[in-house]
């Protein structure tokens, strides 16, 4: 029973990573590298601010000066925010800059183009360490006013034009290779395996046996995730700018009540999880 249980568990309360999400049906200008998966979506609301400036020619324009939009979930819970850089901001602190390297007219013709960005820096440590590609689809609205509107008259005059978007984020795949913590475990023990879970509980297989390994579907994760938990990286890690690979390891007892622990594996420190259902 436990071992049927568990996975449900580790996606809701220990956050195991779920099946690769698929990919979204777009023009191949736009594709991301072969060998990236993608890794967050999250759906964008605000504007596209946009100035009055001369051009080239000398002719006015309408220039994008910046986004400014909040950054949600699945479920439409803010977590993160777009702004001037681009630059995107995940709630654990890690973030994105990126360049855009090509781009395709959206369906809808009041609606500013998909793109597809690739990054060009990180800052934090998170979600978004690993992000080498974003694609920017979906898109509604977030058009500049029209042209007759910015003159010599409006130079520096600012504008701000609302959209909604959804954005992809990709990061090299990370091929059949799964993490695994050192030493053994005890009767009634799981450990979170490269985003698959896995069980063993006494009785259920024998000792030497491989163990099994249960997918946790994308809609258990998006759709009954209780809390997402985030290692908590040393700070001698963090100001060293150190990188591991962090295991969590959980223990279930007859009541399938559970802990987990992260360890570093930049500093093998271990941090205990608080108890949950």
């Amino acid at each position: 029973m436990i071992s049927r249980i568990l996975p449900v568990l580790l996606a809701i309360g220990a956050a195991a990573q779920s099946a690769p999400i698929a990919r979204p049906e777009v023009p191949d200008k736009i594709q991301a590298p072969a060998g990236e998966e993608v890794v967050l979506v999250l759906h964008a609301v605000g504007a596209q601010i946009y100035t009055c400036a001369p051009g080239a020619e000398g002719k006015y324009a309408w220039t994008l000066k910046a986004p400014q939009a909040e950054l949600r979930d699945a479920q439409g819970t803010e977590v993160g925010r777009h702004f001037a850089g681009p630059t995107w901001k995940y709630k654990d602190g890690s973030e994105v800059t990126g360049k855009a390297t090509a781009k395709v007219d959206a369906p809808a013709p009041d609606a500013i183009p998909w793109l597809l960005v690739h990054v060009v820096s990180h800052a934090g440590d998170g979600m978004l360490s690993r992000a080498t590609s974003i694609q920017r689809i979906h898109t509604k609205g977030g058009q500049p006013a029209a042209a007759q509107e910015c003159s010599a008259a409006r130079q520096n005059a600012e504008t701000s034009s609302s959209y909604e978007a959804d954005y992809y984020f990709y990061a090299p795949g990370k091929g059949s290779g799964v993490a695994s913590s050192t030493g053994s475990a005890g009767p009634g023990s799981g450990e979170v395996l490269g985003g698959v879970a896995s069980a063993n509980p006494a009785g259920d297989t024998q000792a030497n046996s491989p163990p099994q390994r249960i997918r946790v579907s994308e809609r258990v994760m998006q759709g009954l995730l209780k809390s997402r938990v985030y290692p908590e990286y040393p700070s001698l890690a963090l100001a060293g700018h150190r990188q591991g690979v962090v295991v969590l390891r959980v223990n279930v007892d007859r009541e399938v009540m559970f802990q987990t622990r992260s360890r570093s594996a930049a500093t093998g420190y271990l941090y205990p999880r608080p108890s949950m259902r």
